[in-house]
């Protein structure tokens, strides 16, 4: 089915120049300065009102709970630090508009993303985030890399993205193991993050999958935030 234009591509065409140029509108320092507001974001969470939460009971909708939890401490501590005004800012649940099946389908959506502010809010940075129950059952954490950031959606103008995963049970640090063996890669630790659970991963994408333009390499956060 054919697809029309979105407002959002009426009002930044494929032709901006910006496009050309997506290796370079996510430097190092903005995307730690971003995912230390996820990390913080979490703690403050966790200190404040996870820790009442028995994760053992069987809640309901327990990672739409935490994503739009952690998403309101996010928006609360980037408020504080930038005082509104900062290239970035944090949606929940920001609308993929790029990987849209048909004209009226509904979007995919990342459920923690950083929409560029200036010059184009198409352009998104994308946090992912799952529910794992324990370390071993890693396979729907790890499918949000190999189905959707490395198939072109959700990070489909960046180079670099970040998953979350809520472990509800276990060590964090006993997830890497389970990733590195399920995807046959190595993880690296992130100088910046140390000695919080947070690896990086290194990856190609194919340029069919991508907008044109859009560098193949990909880098991989891997944040693993203990409910226990």
């Amino acid at each position: 089915m054919s697809r029309g234009r979105t407002i959002h591509q009426t009002l930044w065409p494929d032709s901006a120049p910006e496009f050309s140029n997506i290796a370079n509108l996510w430097p190092e320092d903005m995307v730690n300065e971003m995912l230390d507001l996820v990390w913080d974001g979490f703690d403050r969470l966790h200190q404040e009102k996870l820790c009442r939460i028995d994760f053992t009971e069987d809640y309901e909708q327990v990672e739409r709970s935490l994503t739009e939890l952690h998403s309101i401490e996010i928006q609360t501590l980037w408020a504080q630090r930038t005082g509104g005004f900062a290239a970035y800012i944090q949606v929940h649940e920001s609308w993929d508009w790029e990987s849209r099946s048909s004209a009226g389908a509904i979007p995919p959506s990342v459920d923690i993303g950083f929409v560029l502010r200036e010059p184009n809010n198409r352009i998104r940075f994308p946090v992912e985030a799952k529910l794992l129950e324990t370390p071993a059952r890693t396979a729907p954490y790890t499918k949000d890399l190999t189905d959707k950031y490395l198939a072109g959606k959700g990070a489909v103008f960046t180079t670099k993205g970040a998953l979350v995963g809520y472990l509800r049970s276990g060590k964090p640090s006993e997830v890497f193991p389970e990733i590195e063996q399920a995807l046959e890669i190595t993880l690296s630790i992130s100088g910046h993050f140390d000695p919080r659970p947070h690896r990086l991963s290194f990856h190609e994408r194919s340029k069919e999958v991508l907008k044109p333009g859009v560098p193949t390499n990909f880098e991989c956060h891997w944040m693993i935030m203990g409910l226990s």
